[in-house]
């Protein structure tokens, strides 16, 4: 039994379709694909990470510099890391110069930089 040309496009359009969607389904979800959007999404993001890692040795000697470094060191002691980040953004010290906010990343880094030498 032969089948005709009609049938013959359609079951090659089915087949072509079922394999793009399995293809980029297999390539996005496991095979490390990515959109640019979401490629300079986490560019940026590594960027970020990587500038406040090379700061965050000014952060810490701001710290040591503070006035009230002895009390706030105390209180880094006390918290979860949460906490010990938001007292590093409270107290200035991941806040760059010429900068009016605490930068949250800078805050991280340094709180592990803070961490190790306490």
């Amino acid at each position: 039994m032969q089948m005709d040309v009609k049938e013959w496009f359609r079951a090659a359009f089915i087949g072509l379709v079922i394999g793009g969607v399995a293809t980029a389904t297999v390539g996005f979800y496991y095979g490390g694909w990515t959109t640019a959007a979401s490629a300079k999404a986490m560019a940026t993001e590594q960027t970020k990470l990587g500038v406040a890692d090379a700061l965050a040795p000014y952060c810490v000697e701001r710290a040591k510099a503070d006035p009230s470094y002895g009390s706030k060191v105390a209180a880094l002691k006390a918290g979860n890391s949460y906490n010990q980040t938001a007292i590093i953004q409270d107290s200035g010290w991941a806040t760059l110069p010429g900068g009016s906010e605490p930068d949250t990343h800078l805050a991280a880094s340094c709180q592990i930089l803070l961490a190790a030498s306490l």
